[in-house]
This record gives C-alpha cells, structure tokens and sequence, in this order.
C-alpha cells in the first residue's frame, strides 16, 4: 500500500518547498501529483470565516461517498476536518477575515489524507492541557486535538503547529456471517 509520505515538510521559520497556493477562495484545483501523490489531490484556500468551511467539507464528504468508505470513517473524518478547519479559524488565524486557511486533501480507495495550514503564530500542541483532567473536564471546549488524535490513523503537527497533517486509512469492507 503506497502511503502518502511525500507531503511538504515545513521547519519553524521556513517556507515551504515547491508550493503554491495561490488559489481562489473556496475553489478547489488539482494539487502537482508530487504534493500529495495522488491524482485525486485538491487544494481550497479560504477565508477566516467559519461560513467558508462548507464547501470543502462537502467536498470531502463527497469524495469519501464515491470511494465508498463505511460511515464509521465518514463520522470519524466529518468529526476531525470539523475539529481541524475550525481550530485553524479560531486559534490559528483569530477569526481575522485577512488571513486564510489554506486545506490539501486527497482521497482514494485506500486512504483520505488531509493537510490544513493557517496564518497563525503556530503552537505547541505538548503544551495544550489535557482535556481530561478533573480541572479541565466541566469546560465545553478545548476538545479538538484530543477528538482528532483518537478518530485519525496519524496526526502530525508541522511548521510550530500552524500546519496540521492527518489520515484515516479506508477499512476493507467485512463480509456478514450471513453471507458466507
């Protein structure tokens, strides 16, 4: 199974290689297929506007529907992109309608990949409390990286936490005990 290991690695301070991302808002276009390394690759750069999320993530619904992945994955990728685009927005960008957020995704038959950059002073994701401690538990919010990390098969912050990568592997589909 070919993994998808060839996303560009961003260092703190550094800029990204081989990159553009000169993309209209919410207009998807075909990412290089050495970005991503799929053909399926696509690329939305929108504005800090929790709005604007919509239409990227219908297009992954979408996309996760053609390639027939179970619901379990569905609610589980659904649930992390929401998390993703939306700490981006709120923390990383602060909700300033001049800065974007820029999401790479590529989805085929055996894994859905996902990149989601913000313009941000970045973070230390160690640095987050634990949501599950007894002081933290009665707060509603502060729940995203934690929900993200338990639904995704990898999750990796990059570039001082202001690019985030994560995947969720397709399960093959079981066959019922009935149908043996």
């Amino acid at each position: 199974m070919a993994r998808l290991g060839r996303i560009l690695i961003w260092a703190c301070g550094s800029q990204p290689r081989n990159a553009d991302l000169s993309v209209a808002p919410a207009t998807p276009t075909t990412f290089s297929m050495t970005e991503l390394g799929s053909d399926n690759d696509e690329v939305f750069k929108v504005p800090s506007d929790p709005c604007e999320l919509r239409v990227p993530k219908q297009a992954v619904l979408e996309k996760l529907k053609q390639f027939n992945y179970d619901e379990k994955s569905v609610f589980a990728v659904k649930l992390a992109l929401e998390e993703a685009l939306s700490n981006a927005v709120k923390h990383g960008n602060r909700n300033d309608p001049d800065k974007q957020v820029t999401f790479r995704y590529s989805i085929d038959s055996e894994q859905a990949v996902f990149v989601i950059r913000d313009e941000g002073e970045g973070f230390e994701p160690e640095e987050v409390p634990d949501c599950t401690s007894p002081e933290r538990l009665p707060l509603p919010n502060g729940r995203g990286i934690m929900l993200i990390r338990a639904y995704m098969d990898e999750v990796e912050y990059r570039d001082c936490g202001r690019e985030l990568y994560f995947v969720k592997f397709r399960m093959p589909p079981t066959v019922a005990s009935d149908d043996r």
